[in-house]
């Protein structure tokens, strides 16, 4: 079986979505036989692996070849996955590495191509700060931070051997920003399922709406979601509680915000290394983001019976809930149609308990063993084609 080689920030698989995809892809490809050491961020090694690779976004570029070049070799490294890492330091030195050894490069995309046209809100300091950390480091002058992120994406989508998205409806997203129609090294393979069958008990089901996940608002629009619970309690349901769970650089701006509401029935709770329980006790799932790709904490909500509400803000959301069978997929930022739609399920419990039992049902789909079924396929494809 061939030595995989798989790149990632962190080994602290709580960290993101990215990190337990990693950890579950992980174990599955070591249980079918397969090789698999890993690579992390320099500092996130915490119990100090011998067998880990261990990269310096600081270090220059020939120091990062070099590294990646002598890892390769010791370890007889015959395909590295990355894990949506973008940086001048891994792009060059995948491709020097690629002079030297037979090595199979596979990148996985984990956020929707269109994620990477967004601009991004930065400050003048924020500006001014990435910029000069890129003249120092890169001897590179990014005048558009934005087209400088599309210009990584496309050189890593002509480096790699197989691009992985996470949905077939993200291709056309990427032919576009990559101007390609040769989708010949494009592969698409959803996410895992984060829980090997839990054992859902709806009795222990309280009245109880939660949000889970990093509290960036630029992402996640968290502010959205405490508008519509405002919406909510207007509504007079003083029994039911909006439970948020995580952390995130906008976790104090948010707590503001819903205190400038006057919010009542709502709490932060902050990090968490039991999701689960949150999961188990929730009845409804609330989901405000602009952009996602594949949500983990989608599917895991839905594998406890937690009924998810979505903005449709991303192209492969239709594949993960089909609107009035195991969830509502509300319009765009239409947060008056969310707030209405949280209020059936609140009021109907008849509803919510046949939309949870659909949830537990339409996600087994996902598990473990199929999506590792995709990725065995695809890299006994590459060591013999």
């Amino acid at each position: 079986m061939s030595n995989i080689l798989i790149l990632h920030n962190s080994l602290d698989y709580n960290k993101s979505g990215v990190e337990r995809v990693s950890f579950l892809l992980k174990k599955e490809l070591t249980n079918r036989g397969y090789n698999c050491y890993e690579g992390c961020t320099k500092g996130e090694n915490f119990n100090h692996k011998e067998d880990v690779f261990e990269y310096n976004f600081n270090d220059s570029k020939q120091n990062a070849s070099k590294g990646l070049v002598a890892f390769v070799a010791k370890y007889h490294i015959q395909i590295i996955i990355i894990q949506g890492l973008f940086d001048p330091n891994i792009n060059n030195a995948i491709f020097h590495l690629k002079k030297k050894y037979s090595c199979k490069i596979i990148f996985c995309l984990h956020n929707a191509p269109s994620a990477y046209a967004r601009k991004i809100p930065l400050s003048f300091f924020d500006q001014v700060k990435i910029f000069t950390w890129y003249l120092i480091k890169f001897h590179i002058i990014i005048s558009n931070y934005r087209k400088h992120r599309l210009k990584m994406l496309t050189e890593m989508y002509d480096i790699a051997d197989r691009f992985v998205l996470l949905s077939t409806s993200y291709i056309k997203e990427l032919c576009k920003i990559t101007k390609t129609q040769d989708i010949s090294k494009t592969v698409c393979i959803n996410n895992p399922l984060t829980f090997h069958n839990p054992k859902v008990d709806f009795t222990q089901k309280k009245k109880q709406v939660l949000i889970l996940g990093r509290l960036e608002d630029f992402q996640k629009n968290i502010s959205s979601a405490l508008r519509i619970w405002k919406l909510i309690e207007n509504s007079k349901f003083h029994d039911w509680k909006l439970v948020i769970v995580g952390s995130g650089i906008d976790e104090k701006k948010l707590q503001n915000y819903a205190k400038e509401l006057n919010l009542k029935n709502s709490s932060f709770i902050g990090e968490t290394l039991e999701p689960e329980k949150y999961y188990q006790e929730s009845s409804i799932f609330m989901m405000t983001s602009h952009i996602e790709g594949w949500p983990m904490t989608l599917l895991e909500a839905q594998q406890y019976g937690c009924v998810p509400i979505v903005y449709n803000t991303f192209a492969a959301l239709s594949e993960i809930i089909e609107n009035n069978v195991n969830g509502y997929i509300i319009g765009k930022y239409d947060e008056e149609a969310f707030a209405q739609k949280t209020i059936e399920l609140i009021r109907n419990d008849s509803t919510r308990l046949e939309f949870a039992q659909n949830c537990i049902e339409k996600c087994k789909k996902y598990s473990s063993k199929a999506i590792g079924d995709k990725w065995d396929s695809l890299l006994k494809d590459l060591t013999t084609n």
